[in-house]
């Protein structure tokens, strides 16, 4: 009973005892009081806790181990998509209002396409332009993301990238540059 929700606990319990690993649980807890957690900056809406539970099982005793994982989460959920893991990753040591404080800050931006796409796409089977236009896009993330970059957009066969931002670098010319090269 309590904050948690009824049998939270003990399915837990259960579970270590009868696997041979550890284990690890997630669930959100919209209604847990903010008071009950740990002094965590909660981003901006979050929509309630996200608590890890690592469980494990040893000589008849059960281990819990409870982490908030709120704020990862929701980076995670909100950034995923435009920045890589390890950006994300950066962006979780960063108090909160270090990560969402407006700034003036130098930055590059890479815009990129296929040169003779568009002649390409007048005589070429969809096929092939939908293969062309998806090998280009796929190998693009992936030299934008190799060198921390960030994908802003896609428009067509342009793909638009910064690199000195979310996270500032002091090289953000150097790598839109080495990632143009690539």
């Amino acid at each position: 009973r309590g904050p948690l929700g009824e049998g939270t606990l003990a399915a837990i319990v259960e579970s270590a005892r009868a696997a041979a690993e550890a284990q690890a649980f997630e669930r959100s807890f919209p209604e847990l009081p903010a008071d009950r957690l740990p002094a965590a900056e909660s981003p901006p809406g979050a929509g309630g806790a996200i608590l890890r539970f690592l469980a494990s099982s040893k000589e008849g005793r059960v281990q819990i181990v409870v982490q908030d994982v709120t704020r990862t989460r929701w980076l995670e959920r909100t950034f995923a998509r435009y920045v890589a893991p390890k950006v994300i990753a950066q962006m979780q040591a960063v108090a909160a209002e270090e990560l969402f404080a407006m700034e003036r800050r130098e930055i590059t931006i890479l815009f990129c396409d296929l040169r003779g796409f568009t002649s390409l796409c007048q005589n070429a089977a969809p096929a092939v332009i939908q293969e062309t236009s998806n090998a280009f896009l796929g190998n693009m993330v992936g030299c934008v993301e190799a060198v921390d970059g960030t994908v802003q957009g896609f428009a067509g066969d342009e793909v638009m990238a910064i690199f000195g931002a979310p996270m500032p670098m002091e090289d953000h010319a150097l790598r839109a540059l080495i990632c143009a090269v690539e």
